[in-house]
C-alpha cells in the first residue's frame, strides 16, 4: 500500500520533482566549478526542537499466543486494518553541527584503492592523473584521533578533530581525483572529508586510524587541476 501510494505521488508530482533534482544537480555543478559556494554539512545531530503533526498509527490486536502472523508485527499481534491518526511531537531531521565550504575537488592516494572501492560502490565517479605534478592545495592535519573503547557494529569508530592547511603538494601518478562538479558531489564529500561522522575515517575504511594515528589522508582541491596532471577517467 505505501509503495503504490508513493508511486502515486511521484506521477502526480512528476514535473516538479524533476525540476527539483535538476536544480540540485546545476547547484552542485556551479560549486565545483568555482562559480558559487556553500557549505556542506559533514556532522550533526538528531533536532531538539521537533514539530507536532498528524501521525498514522495502526491498531493492533492481540492474538493471546506468541506466533509471528506477520511481517513487521510483533509476536501476539495481528493487524485489523484499523488506523487513527495521533497529534505527536515528530522527530524527523538532523541538524547540522559541523559544515565545510565547497571545493573543486578531492585527491586521494594511489594506494588508497579502499577508498576508491567505497566511493564507486555509491556511484561517485573518480579520475586518476597520468603524470606526476605540482598544486596549491590543502592537507588535512589531524589535531586528534579518538578510536572508540567498543565496537558498533563490527568496527570501532573513529572521530578526528583537525583543519585543513594550505601549501603545494605533489600528486603522484595514479592519483585519485574526485570532482565536486557530478550528481553525487555532496555525497563523496561527505565520504572523503576525516571529520565526517558517517565517512571512511569514522568506519575506519582501509585501516586509516592505525595507532590512533591517520593514513592516506586526501588532499582538498580548491581549484582546478592543472593540465598537465593528465587527469582522466579511472
Amino acid at each position: 500500500m505505501q509503495v503504490r501510494r508513493r508511486a502515486t505521488l511521484v506521477a502526480e508530482r512528476g514535473r516538479a520533482i524533476r525540476t527539483l533534482s535538476a536544480r540540485a544537480d546545476s547547484a552542485v555543478a556551479a560549486w565545483g566549478n568555482g562559480s558559487a559556494s556553500a557549505q556542506i554539512p559533514i556532522r550533526a545531530e538528531l533536532t531538539t526542537k521537533p514539530y507536532t503533526g498528524d501521525v498514522i498509527v495502526e491498531t493492533l490486536q492481540r492474538t493471546g499466543d506468541t506466533v509471528r502472523v506477520a511481517p513487521g508485527v510483533r509476536r501476539g499481534f495481528r493487524r485489523i486494518g484499523s488506523f487513527r491518526t495521533v497529534r505527536m511531537p515528530v522527530y524527523d531531521r538532523f541538524v547540522a553541527t559541523m559544515t565545510t565550504p565547497t571545493a573543486w575537488g578531492f585527491a586521494l592516494s594511489a594506494a588508497d584503492t579502499s577508498a576508491a572501492r567505497l566511493l564507486g560502490m555509491h556511484g561517485v565517479k573518480l579520475d586518476r592523473i597520468r603524470d606526476a605534478c605540482t598544486v596549491s592545495a590543502e592537507s588535512f592535519v589531524a589535531d586528534s584521533v579518538i578510536v572508540a573503547a567498543n565496537a558498533f557494529q563490527g568496527t570501532r569508530n573513529v572521530r578526528v578533530e583537525g583543519r585543513w592547511q594550505r601549501g603545494d603538494v605533489r600528486l603522484d601518478p595514479g592519483t585519485y581525483i574526485v570532482r565536486l562538479s557530478q550528481q553525487l558531489g555532496v555525497v563523496a564529500t561527505y565520504i572523503i572529508d576525516p571529520r565526517s561522522d558517517d565517512g571512511l575515517v569514522a568506519w575506519n575504511i582501509g585501516d586509516r586510524a592505525s595507532g590512533g594515528q591517520l593514513r592516506l589522508n586526501p588532499i582538498r582541491l580548491t581549484s582546478a587541476l592543472p593540465a598537465a596532471c593528465g587527469a582522466g577517467p579511472a
